[in-house]
């Protein structure tokens, strides 16, 4: 079974479509990588498939107790404290993957450069244990 279905799915903002018609299958295991110019939709497939937006038309169907995390585009300008407690989630689980980025879990992120924040919230996607990782 396919962990995401689109099926014909459209997507506009009070305009033309940003989205019209996709189809499109995400199978356990895949890798996929998105690329076009600015403007094309490539955020607002994402956020389709990471469930921040809804299909205007057409179909979307996930896999049951699916989980999926996604990485920011831009960082929340609220990010502040300890990278351990921004990470969240269980201790362990965090303090791995905070290992796994090279970021300290007592690390103040209010002092971090823009690229390590970016790696905090990372190591947040990953602790939640997704099914689906979008970057």
């Amino acid at each position: 079974m396919s962990q995401i279905v689109l099926r014909s799915v459209s997507l506009a903002f009070g305009g033309p479509p940003v989205l019209d018609g996709v189809d499109l299958r995400i199978e356990r295991g895949e890798r996929i990588c998105l690329l076009g110019r600015n403007g094309e939709g490539k955020t607002s497939l994402l956020r389709l498939l990471a469930g921040e937006e809804a299909p205007d038309h057409g179909e979307l169907a996930r896999e049951p107790g699916l989980r999926v995390a996604m990485l920011p585009q831009e960082i929340p300008p609220e990010l502040a404290g300890a990278a351990l407690d921004v990470v969240g989630g269980r201790a362990h689980e965090a303090e791995r993957a905070l290992s796994l980025v090279g970021v300290s879990p007592d690390q103040d992120t209010a002092a971090m450069s823009t690229g390590r924040r970016r790696r905090v919230l990372l190591a947040r996607a990953l602790a939640a244990d997704p099914d689906v990782l979008l970057l």
